[in-house]
């Protein structure tokens, strides 16, 4: 496995918080459990894919760090103040090595760029074989559809965010289920002439419809538009990126 691979098992916050208990001490499953606060299952997944890159080993009736490798990956990941400003602007450090900004087309880098982080909250709602989708009036992604969900507002809880979100966008009263995930990425876009980096965070649930009046309420938001999709009608074209991968996902 390589160095970059091996890096890679500690972006995963779950197998972080594994690996950090191992170098506090903690060694059997029990231990384990009440330093983690993670379920049996996630444990033991998380356990099985340490050990199977080689980070944990099984030591009798508990489990140990392979302290060799351990300090190979941290210093790997270590990144210095020199390298970060010889990148420079348009690329960041994360776990696992340095992720370009997704640009449009012909935008030439700048020395002044406006970064921007949001935090929104986002719902696939599934009726049979149909899922609920908006259009979007602007943004860089204006006249394709997306799931309903948008900004959390301060103070605001994500769950409650986007069922205001959906109401406000769609008409549709809905009902979160479920956590799926939370999805990020870096996109680079240029507004008025100025160049902005762009951040946006999305927590994704899964809902169901429980009632309302299929139709946008929000005047003047970023939505024009919201229907009911069947799955096979939907292409990669006509969707934004984020609402592709969203109902790529693996059914569990």
């Amino acid at each position: 496995m390589t160095a970059d691979a091996l890096i890679g098992l500690l972006a995963e916050p779950v197998r972080l918080r594994v690996v950090a208990a191992l170098v506090l001490g903690a060694a059997k499953n029990g231990d384990l459990l009440a330093a983690t606060g993670l379920t049996t299952r996630d444990l033991t997944t998380a356990l099985a894919r340490l050990e199977a890159g080689g980070l944990v080993g099984v030591d009798g009736d508990g489990f140990r760090l392979n302290s060799e490798l351990f300090t190979q990956v941290t210093q790997a990941a270590q990144v210095t103040q020199a390298a970060r400003t010889a990148r420079g602007r348009g690329e960041y450090w994360r776990i696992g090595g340095w992720v370009d900004v997704l640009s449009e087309p012909g935008l030439e880098p700048a020395s002044e760029v406006v970064r921007e982080r949001r935090l929104g909250a986002y719902a696939v709602v599934e009726r049979g074989e149909e899922v609920l989708l908006t259009r979007l009036s602007r943004s860089i992604h204006r006249g394709r559809w997306t799931l309903p969900g948008g900004g959390v507002d301060f103070g605001e809880r994500p769950v409650d965010a986007v069922v205001r979100e959906a109401y406000e966008e769609s008409g549709m009263h809905i009902r979160v289920t479920e956590l799926l995930e939370v999805d990020s990425e870096l996109t680079r876009f240029e507004r008025d002439g100025q160049p902005v980096e762009w951040h946006p965070v999305r927590v994704l649930y899964r809902a169901e419809a429980t009632g309302g009046a299929l139709g946008v309420v929000e005047v003047g938001g970023s939505t024009d538009d919201a229907r009911w999709w069947r799955r096979d009608e939907l292409t990669e074209a006509l969707v934004t990126p984020f609402a592709w991968r969203a109902l790529c996902r693996p059914v569990r």
